[in-house]
């Protein structure tokens, strides 16, 4: 009994000293029966450590040399304090008699400098743009930014739309939207339809909601504050090309937020600015309207959107989302006959479910510009990085390793366009946005259109003089009829002439126009030499005939017969 106890013992020792690994592969894991597979969904939370370095910092020193140094996310303080030294060829000095400073110039032109915690990370995206990364010897307490260079840094910081990438601005837009839409939960859809006061609410709807007014004010703010007109002209072509980007990354939100804003009456009406859009850019405007086209209740939207959900990720829009349900809830009743209407709240939950569909998939932007026949620079993929939820930027796998200097103004231009984001500040007034326009663009008196004479009032007709009042009002509104047109004209004129003299010459030998036409024709508005070119068969009324009496309804060709006998 006692040796089969120690075999028992001796065993369970053995079995302890088996190292991990060695365990993992003698009792692998099962596979996933979940769909999707969720070891295949993993692979886009988890972090992904890339071949080569992501970022690339710029370090000064105190003379203002610099030096471009190629890091990881997750490089520290330190590290980068020990790269620095031995690319400026100081690998003598012991690094830790230095340290990494980062000096900023406020708005008010202070510099301020700082010491960086030996352990920091991703100093890539921390940095400002009106702030550098110093080398500073902490033996020395000299300033490392003079201050006539303070200007030249707070230049280097503005970021202003022409400057701007328009397909890293749409890119980003779509990044920042995506995320918002990815974390609204299905209970917040029907807490702000149904208005219900639960104890969540719908905070990331309301969110979602704000987005979309803000970047349609956005754009009629940019276009009406700017006074040169070739730089107003600039803006809309940018919005223009902005608002393609986002349809090629399928951010319809943004898309459609920009052309509603191009819209806006305080945009339309500039017509210098709009007379130095190119053929190019209109026919580009026109081709994005194609698809927001509000006919037949935006069915070619609709349509885009069933064959794009297909393969999510898909950023819709909010306004046409709003609506649908709108429609479902106020279009059918919640009771019918005391009882509750399920299947109305069927068709609500299958729209939910669809537009929570649309946000299921992570959004890789890589894909989505490749897909179009576009590229994204690595910069944009490694400048956004979102800690948990539903969004993630994969990197790319196999790209092509690209000069330093290269990597970081693609990553600096990604900064200014996050900078300029965070910044805007928007009109939301309707008002404003007029009086804007009209001060860049007043009011300009159109041409005004040269009226055809009127008729003089009948002699033979009853009218007085406030039906001939009443005729000229009819004429300045759309003409009288059959003025336009000869043909017609003529046509009238043989409806008084109730008799033709034996003698007179048949209108196809008589080429030539008597004086009494001719002074008929000098009431007539003139006609276009299109019109003029028509041949008609003219006919010479004879005006010692007794008219006929006509009724208050054929007052045009008694004024009409009335200018021939007085002329």
């Amino acid at each position: 009994m006692m040796d089969k106890l120690m075999t028992i013992l001796k065993s369970s020792k053995e079995g302890e000293d088996i190292p991990d690994e060695a365990r993992t592969t003698t009792n692998p894991l099962r596979p996933s029966r979940s769909n999707p597979d969720i070891t295949s969904i993993s692979q886009y939370y988890g972090p992904v450590k890339s071949e080569c370095p992501e970022h690339v910092l710029k370090i000064y020193r105190s003379d203002q040399t610099f030096k471009y140094l190629a890091v990881y996310k997750e490089t520290t303080a330190q590290n980068v304090v020990q790269l620095a030294l031995q690319e400026f060829n100081m690998t003598a000095e012991g690094s830790l008699e230095w340290s990494l400073c980062e000096c900023t110039v406020t708005e008010d032109g202070v510099i301020k400098q700082r010491r960086l915690p030996p352990q920091m990370e991703n100093l890539a995206e921390r940095i400002a743009l009106n702030s550098r990364y110093y080398l500073k010897n902490n033996n020395r307490s000299d300033p490392l930014v003079p201050d006539d260079l303070a200007p030249e840094i707070m230049r280097d910081a503005q970021a202003q739309l022409l400057s701007l990438n328009a397909q890293v601005v749409a890119a980003q837009l779509t990044l920042q939207d995506f995320a918002v839409f990815a974390s609204i939960e299905p209970t917040e859809y029907i807490d702000n339809l149904f208005q219900l006061e639960s104890r969540y609410g719908s905070p990331r709807l309301e969110e979602f909601e704000r987005i979309f007014n803000r970047e349609m004010w956005w754009v009629a703010t940019e276009v009406c504050s700017e006074r040169n007109v070739q730089k107003r002209a600039k803006l809309i072509k940018k919005f223009i090309k902005v608002a393609r980007h986002c349809r090629e990354l399928r951010n319809f939100n943004s898309m459609f937020a920009i052309m509603s804003g191009l819209d806006k009456p305080a945009v339309r009406r500039l017509h210098s600015t709009w007379e130095r859009i190119s053929g190019k850019y209109i026919r580009m405007l026109e081709d994005v309207q194609q698809l927001v086209d509000p006919s037949r209740n935006m069915s070619k939207y609709r349509q885009h959107l069933a064959e794009v959900s297909q393969e999510p990720p898909v950023v819709p829009i909010y306004p046409v989302i709003k609506k649908d349900l709108t429609f479902s809830h106020e279009g059918n009743p919640t009771y019918c006959d005391k009882l509750v209407n399920f299947e109305k709240l069927r068709l609500i939950a299958k729209s939910v479910r669809a537009v929570s569909k649309l946000s299921s998939a992570p959004y890789e932007i890589s894909s989505m510009a490749e897909r179009s026949g576009g590229t994204i620079s690595d910069a944009l993929l490694h400048m956004n990085t979102f800690e948990g939820g539903n969004v993630a930027t994969m990197r790319k796998g196999g790209r092509v390793i690209q000069p330093r200097k290269k990597v970081y103004e693609q990553a600096l231009m990604v900064r200014k366009v996050k900078a300029y984001l965070d910044g805007l500040k928007v009109v939301d007034t309707e008002s404003e946005l007029d009086r804007l326009s009209y001060d860049i663009e007043p009011q300009q008196p159109g041409p005004r259109v040269r009226r055809a004479p009127s008729p003089s009032p009948s002699s033979v007709s009853s009218q007085s003089a406030e039906s001939n009042s009443t005729d000229q009002r009819r004429f300045r509104g759309g003409g009288m009829f059959g003025v336009d047109s000869p043909q017609a004209v003529q046509k009238m004129l043989g409806l008084v002439q109730t008799s033709k003299s034996k003698g007179a010459p048949s209108p196809a030998q008589s080429p030539s126009v008597t004086g009494s036409n001719r002074g008929l024709q000098r009431n007539l508005p003139r006609v276009s030499a299109r019109q003029q070119s028509v041949p008609t068969i003219q006919r010479t009324p004879s005006f010692k005939q007794e008219p006929v009496d006509l009724n208050k309804e054929s007052s045009s060709v008694t004024s009409f017969y009335g200018a021939g006998k007085s002329g």
